[in-house]
């Protein structure tokens, strides 16, 4: 348990800044490796891509890990992934077809409810979770076999998204 620092790159800055980070776990997203700690420049935890630490120093300063330093404690009870927002909402997404099968293959959150409607060939899944832009990622993976109806405003920024998505193409049709 000792404070560590590093040169870090972040995604949305070219410059190198000095970071100081208790680190607190090694989490694996998508084949990406991230250190998880808390960050005592920004006084807050934080979320480091392993790649992108130059530098890495451990000093000789110990700290004492916080009693809720794990993260999937961070996450509102989702785990879909290594994100996750301050704000935890209550989801609910309908799933058809073969996405049906996708539901049923994980545990998507720790207060998941799956209720089945074969007339319709639907599976709603209810959920709290923190991780919006990861929902939405998973969500967008099933196309037209998933259809969020809560929170409002995610559904709202879903539909926007699609609204986008079929502009886009559209435009690029039209080139072709």
């Amino acid at each position: 348990n000792k404070v560590i620092k590093f040169d870090y790159c972040g995604k949305w800055s070219p410059q190198n800044t000095s970071r100081r980070v208790r680190p607190y776990q090694i989490l694996l997203d998508n084949g990406i490796c991230y250190l998880w700690g808390y960050s005592e420049e920004r006084k807050a935890e934080r979320l480091f891509d392993v790649g992108r630490i130059k530098g890495l120093c451990i000093t000789k300063e110990d700290f004492k890990l916080p009693k809720d330093f794990e993260f999937e404690k961070k996450c509102g009870g989702g785990r879909f992934g290594a994100f996750q927002d301050e704000k935890k909402q209550k989801y609910v997404i309908e799933f058809y077809e073969d996405a049906r099968y996708l539901v049923h293959s994980n545990i998507w959150a720790e207060d998941q409810i799956l209720e089945e409607d074969d007339t319709e060939d639907k599976t709603t899944i209810t959920f709290t979770a923190s991780q919006s832009n990861n929902i939405m990622e998973w969500i967008l993976t099933q196309g037209c076999n998933a259809i969020p109806l809560a929170p409002e405003e995610f559904v709202k920024e879903w539909k926007a998204v699609v609204k986008r998505m079929y502009q886009v193409t559209q435009e690029k049709f039209k080139m072709l």
